[in-house]
């Protein structure tokens, strides 16, 4: 995943000057051209000095904010313009710039461009952002419905297969004006709680039926990784603004705030109540205890951003995924990766473990890894082998992530093309589907197994009885 953010800035004033953020690529085209501009207006007045012949066209641009403010307020690139400078003593200079479309299309567009730069964030590269740039004048909405269609086709008798709904928490909860997209969700470990993550960095705790309890407000930006610790005390969340918080849920307070990363809080896990883990785009991962104000141990993991992390059922493992396209199992203590899986052909949004294996309550079933790519794949892998058991591919867009029951038999998938299903582990096939009006982009079973939590981008949590 691209960098979103100069290291360099503080936090807060980066958040609230251009809360969405900008890739490398796009960040290092904005200073070319605001250089190139620069350029050629100093040329310009240089060239007025000695003749009276030149032409020149400037945009109605402000450059000096042109890298900031007006990439804020633009929703969609519809094209660039060429600024030429002919003079009698010079050659041609094409200056490249991109122009904004009107305030309607802007205001037609603002949601669907704020939903996608998130997307961008969660999964590395944004593959939404690349289609939009490619075709901006295409209806999104009507190019995903069209894949709804090709996916009803690719699965048999899906009606009959269909999730039933027993419960729907709107986005009510969120201020007027703001944007109410779910980024991630979490079961508390007595299946009682569901703690929200949203877009605007606020922290909803619901009961299990959705009836919203209190608030957790501290987060500048989107929250990326969010879960409870396993007594239930502690709730762990990471952003966009580069904080870790341990939330003391008694107090509804923070117990302690990090900022050791220098880059986005991509994801958390708990090993046990107070110890925890957190990786970033920074490429490290750090391992912190409540209550010490500094992490115990913090090193680089992979060479691209790390995407997601999760500790092994018993505490002795650590996986993580990367923009890298590997996953690798750490042995902690050593700092030292033992496993490296390699078969993804692209980005690995997502990874969990089964809670099966030596130290859970299913000792003898096999402990399984599960992972998610912007190849459109999921794999369940065989760590005792090193290698997938099963490539599953009925997703038509990225899987944004996915949830092992807990008993370890059944694996669900939530998907940016609206479909979430459940397979099953052992044969690798579709047991139950469900479609949602619009992309989702997180999912979570309780404790018990009867109930998968699902969020949309449209701010909905669908409460899913199985």
């Amino acid at each position: 995943m691209n960098n979103l953010k100069n290291t360099n800035q503080n936090p807060q004033t980066s958040i609230t000057n251009d809360p969405y953020t900008k890739s490398n690529s796009q960040t290092s085209m904005l200073i070319e051209e605001e250089k190139s501009i620069k350029d050629t207006n100093q040329m310009s007045q240089e060239i007025n000095t000695k003749t009276t012949t030149t032409t020149t066209t400037i945009p109605n641009n402000n450059t000096d904010q042109f890298s900031k403010t007006q990439t804020q307020q633009q929703q969609q690139v519809t094209g660039k313009n060429d600024f030429k400078i002919k003079t009698e003593e010079t050659k041609e200079l094409n200056v490249k710039h991109e122009k904004t479309v009107g305030k309607e299309e802007q205001n037609k567009n603002s949601i669907d461009k704020e939903f996608h730069e998130a997307i961008k964030h969660m999964t590395g590269t944004g593959s939404l952002i690349k289609e939009m740039r490619a075709k901006p004048s295409e209806d999104f909405s009507t190019r995903i419905w069209n894949f709804d269609r090709r996916i009803k086709n690719s699965i048999k008798n899906i009606s009959e297969w269909e999730l039933t709904i027993c419960n729907v928490i709107k986005p009510s909860l969120v201020k007027s004006g703001e944007s109410a997209t779910v980024t991630y969700l979490d079961w508390s470990p007595d299946g009682q709680y569901l703690a929200i993550g949203y877009f605007n960095g606020e922290i909803s705790i619901t009961s299990s039926n959705g009836n919203l309890l209190f608030q957790l407000r501290k987060h500048n930006g989107p929250i990326f990784g969010l879960k409870w610790n396993t007594n239930g005390k502690y709730l762990l969340s990471g952003s966009i603004d580069k904080k870790v918080i341990v939330w003391d849920i008694d107090t509804q307070k923070p117990k302690n705030i990090y900022l050791h990363h220098e880059g986005i809080i991509m994801d958390l896990d708990w090993k046990d109540d107070l110890t925890f883990a957190t990786c970033s785009e920074d490429k490290t991962i750090s391992i912190c205890k409540v209550g010490n104000p500094n992490p115990i141990k913090m090193f680089t993991a992979h060479s691209q951003d790390i995407t997601s992390i999760r500790w092994s059922p018993n505490g002795k493992f650590l996986a993580s995924c990367s923009d890298d396209s590997t996953i690798k199992i750490w042995d902690i203590n050593k700092e030292k990766t033992i496993l490296e899986l390699k078969e993804h052909e692209n980005e690995i949004l997502s990874l969990e473990w089964s809670n099966t294996g030596p130290g859970t309550a299913h000792p003898n079933s096999k402990l399984l890894l599960g992972t998610s790519s912007l190849d459109l794949s999921v794999k369940i892998w065989d760590i005792e082998t090193g290698r997938s058991k099963h490539t599953l591919r009925k997703h038509l867009e990225p899987v944004e992530n996915i949830s092992f029951s807990p008993n370890g038999k059944m694996l669900a998938t939530a998907s940016l093309d609206k479909w979430v299903h459940i397979w099953d582990q052992k044969k690798g096939r579709i047991l139950k589907s469900f479609q949602a009006p619009e992309p989702l982009l997180a999912v979570d079973w309780n404790k018990s197994g009867d109930k998968l939590a699902v969020t949309s981008k449209d701010g909905i949590v669908y409460i899913l009885q199985i």
